[in-house]
């Protein structure tokens, strides 16, 4: 029988790896062996917290790119040289976007004031 693996070593091999089996054949340990261990309640916190970890790396470098972003689809759809298509695409990804956040900045607002038990 192999060495156990730690927790920390099976859960930075889910996280690179594209699957549950992909992970499992990397580790040398059967894909049986892999499921079992993830069904453990510890186990289960700690690749979540893993997960939340890189989900909220990859949210602030998404959100430092933002205006950015929004700045290139503005002088995109400003520049007069630029195909028509083009410039509509933009605008459109402005608008479709823009509503995005404002329904998800409504949702937010109104789900904190849920949690505090406040009123809407």
């Amino acid at each position: 029988m192999g060495k156990r693996l730690e927790d920390e070593q099976i859960i930075a091999c889910l996280l690179e790896s594209g699957s549950k089996a992909e992970a499992a054949r990397k580790l040398q340990i059967d894909p049986k062996t892999l499921f079992k261990r993830m069904n453990g309640d510890l186990f289960k916190i700690k690749y979540r917290k893993a997960k939340e970890g890189i989900l909220e790396s990859v949210g602030l470098k998404i959100s430092s790119q933002m205006s950015a972003a929004s700045d290139v689809l503005y002088n995109i759809m400003q520049n007069d040289e630029t195909a028509a298509q083009t410039r509509v695409n933009a605008a459109t990804s402005i608008l479709v976007y823009g509503l995005k956040f404002a329904e998800l900045s409504d949702f937010v607002e109104r789900l904190e004031a849920l949690e505090q038990g406040g009123r809407l």
